[in-house]
C-alpha cells in the first residue's frame, strides 16, 4: 500500500491522466478539424478564382481520389494528382486546373501546387499559365521564403512549352525561378510546374492524342 502513496505513483498517475486527456483531445480535434478532399479542392478554387467554382463531373479529367488504383499520373518531374476543366470545353476556350506534386525537393521531398492554365481555341501549345497556388509540401523546411510573389514569377516568366529550373547554370535552356538558400525546395516547385508543361505538350490542336 505504501507504493500507492509514494511520489512515484503520484507522478505516474498524473502523467497517465495527462496522456489520456491529451489523447482524447487529439482524437476529438482530428474529427472536428478534418478537411476532406472535396473541401480542400473547393478552398483551392476560391484561392485561384476569388470565388467558389463548381466542378462538374463531366469536367473531371482526372482525380487521384477517384482513380481505381488510387495512384496519381506519373510525370518526368513528379505526379499529376488532379485535372479539371473550368468553363465550356466545347467552345475551345476554357481553363485547365491542375494539382501536381514536384519531386526532388529538400531531403527528396515534394511540393504540391495548384495551377490554372488558360486555353484558347483548343491551342494547348499556346496555353497561358495564369495562376500558381501552394497546396502543401513534404519535408521542406524553408517554405516561409516562398511568398506569393515567388509563385507569381512562374506566371510572369512562363513561355509556352519552356520548362523551369532552379539551377540555371546546369540548365541554361530552361527558365530560372529560384529562391536563394532554398534551391532544393525551388527545384520541387519548378518540377511541379513542369508536370503541367509536360502534360500540355501531349495535346494537339483540337484534342488529346
Amino acid at each position: 500500500m505504501a507504493f500507492f502513496k509514494s511520489t512515484w505513483f503520484k507522478c505516474i498517475s498524473v502523467l497517465l491522466a495527462i496522456s489520456l486527456i491529451a489523447g482524447g483531445l487529439l482524437a476529438v480535434l482530428n474529427d472536428v478539424l478534418y478537411v476532406d478532399s472535396a473541401e480542400r479542392t473547393a478552398r483551392a478554387m476560391t484561392k485561384i478564382y476569388g470565388e467558389a467554382k463548381e466542378i462538374l463531373k463531366e469536367n473531371v479529367i482526372f482525380d487521384v481520389d477517384d482513380a481505381p488504383d488510387g495512384k496519381p499520373l506519373d510525370s518526368t518531374y513528379g505526379t499529376i494528382n488532379k485535372i479539371y476543366i473550368i468553363g465550356d470545353e466545347a467552345s475551345g476556350n476554357f481553363d485547365m486546373v491542375y494539382q501536381t506534386s514536384g519531386k526532388e525537393g529538400y531531403k527528396g521531398g515534394t511540393i504540391t501546387l495548384w495551377l490554372k492554365v488558360v486555353v484558347t481555341d483548343f491551342n494547348f501549345a499556346g496555353a497561358k499559365l495564369d495562376k500558381v497556388v501552394l497546396e502543401s509540401y513534404d519535408k521542406q523546411t524553408l517554405m516561409g521564403k516562398f511568398d506569393a510573389m515567388y509563385y507569381e514569377q512562374f506566371v510572369k516568366l512562363y513561355e509556352s512549352g519552356k520548362l523551369f529550373t532552379a539551377n540555371p547554370k546546369k540548365n541554361p535552356d530552361k527558365t530560372a525561378n529560384v529562391i536563394t538558400g532554398a534551391t532544393k525546395s525551388s527545384n520541387a516547385s519548378c518540377n511541379a510546374v513542369n508536370c503541367v508543361i509536360e502534360h500540355l505538350s501531349t495535346f494537339t490542336l483540337g484534342g488529346n492524342d
